[in-house]
């Protein structure tokens, strides 16, 4: 600065450190700084997109897998429960299973249309009881009679 004299005259305190801070930024940005934060950036949101990704494919993975064997538990439990059922209407039409293996009868039936199918007295239609698809009657053999099938030994 310059006083009335024409001489110059320092500059207060306050003036130089107004100057300075102009001068001095807090964020210097220089091109190849401003590029590394560009990258560092893209970098994080790649690497957060593909741990985003990894985490739901091993998430529902695992919920798939404990899915399917949930139903083939269920389809298990409903076909072993619907052969009990159908044994024990064999037993009440009158039905002998003295000499009979139930858990062979058991693990031996099937689904036959959406029905489990466990003795021959289970078809509900002539020419499913006749054919036995399923092989249920074992050494027997299955006939239609009185509009439902039977068991005759051989």
């Amino acid at each position: 600065m310059i006083n009335k004299n024409g001489k110059e005259k320092k500059a207060n305190r306050k003036e130089i450190n107004r100057k300075e801070v102009n001068k001095i930024s807090l964020f210097p940005r220089g091109k190849k700084a401003m590029m590394d934060d560009l990258f560092d950036l893209f970098y994080t949101l790649a690497v957060s997109i593909l741990l985003l990704f990894f985490i739901n494919a091993a998430l529902s993975g695992g919920i798939d897998q404990s899915n399917k064997k949930s139903v083939s538990k269920l389809e298990e439990f409903k076909l072993v429960s619907s052969a009990v059922a159908n044994l024990k209407v064999y037993l009440y039409e009158g039905g002998d299973l003295k000499d009979k293996d139930l858990d062979q009868m058991v693990a031996r039936s099937k689904i036959l249309g959406g029905r489990t199918i466990t003795t021959c007295s289970d078809y509900l239609y002539e020419p499913d009881c006749t054919a036995d698809p399923l092989k249920v009657s074992g050494d027997s053999r299955c006939i239609w009679l009185d509009d439902s099938c039977k068991v005759i030994n051989i």
